[in-house]
């Protein structure tokens, strides 16, 4: 192990002198102070003081540890979508859950979830067109497909593909904020609703059938 440097420079120094570098946080480094330290328990074993002092260096070394990890993860976050760990930030659904639930349920389902995302993060100017378009959306895909006859999965698959794209990029980036911070939501309860609404509306179909 690579001996302190600071210790034979400060190996003259006086106990008041050594304790005054101790407790300079913000001119000496992690090193010096450590050096200081080492050089107290050396003359008088190792004090209140010093053990104290030690103590606060580890913790503030923690503290930058996890500061800069979470710097880090931020960033990664960020670059995945604009998700984060900060307790300050609106606790949203976040946009691929959204777009898969415009593909999996419905146009009408994806929008709620857009429209609560709207509700936490206080945004009221963007609940009016979300509700128009999720509805509007909705009804024109139900007489287009109707109107059509026998549908392909691939054309209900587009259709609400492009639902969740308008949704996500247009109106979430217009009323959100393309690169507004967030903390991801719990999809459980969502889940659940939706798979619970399209196994009533299968057995309708299926008891429909029957009759």
């Amino acid at each position: 192990m690579k001996e302190n440097r600071f210790l034979k420079k400060y190996e003259s120094k006086s106990d008041t002198d050594l304790e005054a570098i101790i407790k300079d946080t913000e001119t000496f480094t992690k090193e010096a102070r450590m050096a200081a330290i080492q050089l107290l328990n050396q003359r008088h074993g190792q004090t209140e003081f010093s053990e104290r002092a030690q103590d606060q260096i580890e913790e503030n070394e923690l503290k930058q540890k996890v500061q800069i990890e979470r710097i880090i993860s931020d960033e990664v976050l960020k670059e995945s979508g604009f998700e984060t760990n900060d307790l300050n930030a609106p606790e949203l659904y976040s946009k691929s859950f959204i777009g898969l639930s415009a593909i999996l349920f419905s146009t009408l389902f994806a929008g709620i979830l857009l429209l609560m995302n709207l509700k936490k993060a206080e945004k009221k100017d963007g609940r009016v067109p979300v509700i128009f378009f999720s509805s509007l959306y909705t009804l024109g895909a139900m007489i287009l497909l109707d109107s059509i006859g026998p549908v392909s999965s691939l054309l209900v698959l587009v259709v609400n593909s492009l639902a969740g794209l308008i949704l996500t990029h247009f109106l979430w980036n217009r009323f959100l904020g393309k690169e507004i911070r967030y903390r991801k939501r719990s999809i459980i309860w969502p889940v659940l609703i939706g798979v619970t609404t399209q196994l009533i509306i299968l057995a309708f179909v299926l008891f429909s059938r029957t009759q």
